[in-house]
């Protein structure tokens, strides 16, 4: 990912921490949007997958987060992220 594009998340997404053991995404707590890792590691866990997402990585590009299907992401680190709603994650990604 490179640096512009970056950049044009932290303007557009909202900054958060957690401390390792919370739990960001599960069943009871769906997401709308998407994660970037800037700090720390992350366990994704769907069925059959278990992967671990470190900085640089987004987190429901691919995954669905709003609860449908059975993922759930917990911080295995203190993690620093910037998430980002899908519509301003796709107005980064074309303009």
């Amino acid at each position: 990912m490179d640096e512009s594009f970056v950049a044009k998340l932290l303007d557009v997404g909202q900054e958060l921490s957690f401390s390792a053991g919370h739990v960001l995404v599960d069943a009871d707590h769906p997401a709308s949007g998407l994660f970037l890792v800037m700090g720390g590691v992350l366990t994704v866990e769907t069925p059959g997958l278990e992967e671990e997402r470190g900085p640089g990585n987004v987190i429901g590009q691919w995954e669905r987060l709003d609860g449908s299907d059975d993922v759930r992401v917990v911080a295995q680190t203190d993690v620093r992220l910037v998430a980002v709603d899908h519509a301003a994650w796709e107005a980064a990604q074309t303009g």
